[in-house]
């Protein structure tokens, strides 16, 4: 036989009554289904009202482009410590300070590097990268390298120097020595029936830099081969602080 609920009482004890101090029986939504939103679902609206917030904010930043720069190209750059800015492919502006000379010196090794095979114009190069008065050793740098980028075939060879550390050797208000170790790798013509063979040369460039139109230019330049990564296996409490976060352009 079904049980018979008719006389379980249902009115509240005395202690479990309303605080009308506090007036919480007549607030809506407490203890209530009805008349008004519980107070987790305020919470997600309120939740909900931050986030539309933050994201009309976010949308604005990118449409308004957060301060970034424009040359006389209509080119755009805008990077933690430079270049801020390209003409003809060939970058410059760089912050005062480690991250902008560790930028600015692996730019012009890639910059020289394309240059080599003729896909960047050595000119341009001298007028944003290069200081007013570069050592003979940079003069004849960038001499051999208009001639052979000059002379240089787009299809005889492909070649890209990637960095591989950047280490700042050195560094004041007015001069920068920063050293690149890179690898150079692409495809070299072998013989005049069109074959070519992979290249792969690891190197080493000693960029001295010296700030100078508000800017860092490059003044000196030392290139050697090596050292292969093979040399560089045995433990050493000597190795040099790396940089990181420097910017790395292309050129097409």
């Amino acid at each position: 036989m079904a049980k018979n609920f008719s006389k379980v009482r249902t009115d509240r004890p005395a202690d479990s009554a309303p605080n009308r101090a506090t007036g919480s029986a007549n607030r809506p939504g407490a203890g209530s289904t009805g008349g008004g939103l519980l107070d987790g679902d305020r919470r997600w609206y309120l939740l909900g009202a931050i986030a539309a917030v933050l994201i009309i904010v976010l949308i604005i930043g990118m449409i308004s482009g957060g301060g970034t720069d424009t040359d006389t190209d209509g080119a755009k750059a805008q990077t933690v410590h430079g270049p801020t800015s390209f003409a003809d492919g060939i970058p410059s502006g760089y912050t005062h300070d480690k991250g902008g000379a560790a930028t600015a010196a692996v730019n012009i090794v890639q910059a020289l590097g394309k240059a080599d095979v003729g896909k960047a114009d050595v000119t341009k190069i001298r007028e944003r990268m290069i200081a007013a008065q570069p050592s003979e050793t940079l003069v004849k740098v960038l001499d051999d390298t208009k001639r052979r980028g000059a002379s240089a075939s787009t299809n005889a060879d492909l070649f890209n120097s990637v960095p591989a550390t950047v280490t700042v050797r050195s560094l004041t208000d007015t001069t920068a020595e920063v050293s690149v170790w890179t690898i150079g790798a692409g495809w070299s013509a072998i013989n005049a029936t069109g074959q070519k063979a992979a290249t792969a040369i690891w190197s080493t460039t000693d960029v001295q830099l010296v700030w100078e139109g508000n800017d860092w230019k490059v003044r000196d330049w030392k290139f050697r081969t090596g050292p292969e990564p093979e040399d560089l296996t045995a433990p050493t409490n000597n190795a040099p602080n790396i940089e990181t976060g420097y910017y790395s352009f292309f050129i097409n």
